[in-house]
């Protein structure tokens, strides 16, 4: 059944902006994928080959469309993942079930069909019939997860289903009895499981999710207890106070009820779950009737920086583009006492500015409490700082204009944004740099881009480094993303992207070894690199489409262990071998040849 006006425009910019394969039903699950995992790990998605990772049933015959992993608060798409995570001996793990349904009417049937093939996969996999690489993957981070079962919190495993339709309506007293059902048997059925739920969802909840993930968010507050800074320099206005619980939660909670993940991606340290003990004692006083009232002297309170702060009189305020950049696990244990702390007083800074330097001036001193450094703690070093420049400058020059976003929603360009690829990430430039000048695209299909970073923080954005080896990095995949939205590459050239950037890199410098990243040679390469991509874009286009050949040629008769092969070192050596070897050769087509002996 087709869907309706506002859902038909949403596939549609969805669509275009990934750059994704499929008809309107296969797009609708990509994007419910999209807006459920991107509630728990905003930064989980980069490219169209993220939504396939997660995708387990594509002939669409057991009733899931996605199964998805978020160890403290990252989305794993590897079992290699779990043994980093795992070293904090702390693993808060949820085990996301996804179906989504064009149908404007939410079918009983159906949803008993997912929840049975839930408890398949939990158990005897008897009804997940059809394997792909995709379900296997999903097998194996569940067995691995179980390795590290002493480090759960208490509670860990969750299993959630998410159930999303196009209907606007259905018979909830009759899901609910279903649900309520679900929600009791799994844990009953698997001990392992500690809590089990059962969303189910229609069109709105999809309309605006959607909206709030790409769009800014307004939030209306009635702030009348606040005492006003005087004036700051670079600073526009800012206040001391307190909100009522119940005007807070209108910061953190959105129109369904859920909380906003996205609004804590500054803070260095995740939520730590219930059993911490400091998020003990703030439940403690929150669910104690006695103690309630003086949450407001006992708590630290809440640092939230926004762009938009404006008054609408009457003691009502406005914010927009905002984050909460100290009080995660004060505003997650709100959140989760919320039906007894919507009459407490949350002692809250406000700050509104617009200068990025004031802001990650702030976002690094009201984290000093934490000595681990963390990727959004990273991305605001000064090294960051000048690399988002060299983009902005480079790209005044470019075919092709890409920004670096140091720190989510900072340049506002994903709403405006036609193509994904314009707006570079820090997980999107640590998985190019990694696969073009550190040469291991294994790493990269192995490893989620935070343990990347965690792994090799001597390595990564080092101050000895050029910028450009970061640019010309992700300009590759750019360029890559550019001609696979233009149809250039099918869906299974596109699987082999991060081996393809880093061979086209070998073609177009003419050499397969890369010096050291601080060397005068690598300095000299990476300028070179950059007047040719400002020059010659066919020479680049060209570089690609022939690594796209030397690498598919390396994995024909391989293709049902390809998930196997892209992640294997061994696999990697070759494929620079070949790429060496064609280089010596000159063994090149002559449309192509005509290019390097220019």
């Amino acid at each position: 059944m087709a869907l309706d006006k506002i859902l038909q425009g949403i596939v549609s910019d969805f669509q275009r902006k990934y750059t994704l394969e499929g008809n309107e039903s296969r797009i609708f699950e990509h994007i419910v994928n999209y807006i459920t995992v991107a509630k728990y790990h905003p930064e989980a998605f980069n490219d169209a080959g993220d939504f396939e990772s997660i995708s387990v049933d594509k002939k669409g015959l057991f009733g899931i469309d996605g199964i998805a992993f978020v160890v403290n608060g990252n989305l794993v798409t590897s079992k290699n993942d779990i043994s980093d995570y795992a070293k904090s001996k702390y693993l808060d793990v949820t085990m996301l079930v996804i179906q989504a349904k064009t149908e404007e009417k939410c079918e009983s049937g159906d949803l008993l069909k997912t929840i049975s093939a839930t408890k398949s996969f939990l158990g005897d996999h008897a009804l997940l019939t059809e394997t792909s690489p995709e379900l296997n993957n999903a097998y194996e981070i569940y067995a691995e997860i179980f390795k590290y079962s002493k480090y759960f919190n208490a509670t860990s495993p969750q299993c959630v289903i998410h159930f999303v339709t196009a209907a606007r309506t259905w018979d909830k007293t009759l899901v609910a009895g279903i649900v309520s059902a679900a929600e009791a048997e799994i844990p009953a059925m698997f001990p392992e499981i500690k809590i089990a739920k059962v969303n189910v969802y229609g069109s709105s909840y999809v309309i605006d999710t959607y909206s709030e993930l790409e769009n800014s968010v307004d939030v209306q507050i009635n702030f009348k207890n606040y005492l006003s800074f005087d004036k700051i320099n670079d600073i526009e206005q800012s206040y001391l106070g307190y909100l009522s619980g119940d005007e807070y939660l209108k910061i953190i909670m959105d129109s369904h009820d859920d909380i906003r993940t996205r609004i804590f991606y500054e803070n260095v340290r995740d939520y730590q779950g219930v059993g911490n003990p400091v998020n003990k004692e703030i439940r403690h006083t929150l669910e104690t009737r006695t103690l309630r009232d003086k949450f407001v002297l006992l708590n630290n309170g809440i640092t939230i920086v926004t762009k938009h702060f404006k008054s609408l009189g009457s003691n009502m305020f406005e914010l927009r583009e905002f984050q909460v950049v100290n009080g995660c696990q004060t505003s997650h244990e709100i959140y989760n006492a919320r039906q007894c702390a919507k009459d407490i007083l949350v002692p809250v800074k406000i700050i509104h500015t617009t200068d990025q330097d004031v802001i990650s001036m702030i976002v690094k001193s009201t984290n000093r409490q934490t000595p681990v450094p963390n990727e959004a703690f990273v991305a605001l070093e000064s090294y960051h700082k000048h690399l988002q420049q060299v983009f902005e400058e480079y790209s005044k020059e470019m075919p092709l204009t890409v920004f670096y976003e140091r720190r989510s929603g900072e340049l506002a360009l994903r709403k405006n944004s036609e193509n994904c690829y314009e707006v570079a990430t820090l997980h999107s430039i640590i998985r190019s740099v990694t696969s073009v000048y550190f040469q291991e695209p294994y790493i990269v299909y192995n490893n989620n881009p935070a343990n990347i970073l965690k792994n090799r923080q001597l390595k990564l954005f080092q101050e000895d480094q050029p910028y450009e080896i970061y640019y010309i990095s992700y300009y590759l995949f750019a360029c890559f993303l550019d001609m696979a939205a233009k149809k250039k590459f099918n869906s299974f050239e596109y699987k082999l992207r991060f081996y393809i950037i880093m061979v086209a890199r070998c073609i177009l410098s003419k050499r397969a070894i890369c010096d050291a990243l601080n060397s005068k040679s690598t300095r000299i390469e990476t300028k070179d690199l950059v007047s040719l991509c400002k020059c010659e874009h066919d020479k680049i286009c060209c570089a690609l489409t022939e690594a796209k050949e030397i690498v598919d040629e390396l994995v024909q008769g391989k293709k049902d262990c390809l998930d196997q092969l892209l992640r294997s070192p061994q696999f990697n050596s070759t494929v620079l071998s070949e790429a060496e070897k064609k280089y010596h050769t000159i063994d090149r087509k002559p449309e192509i040849l005509s290019y390097w002996n220019r």
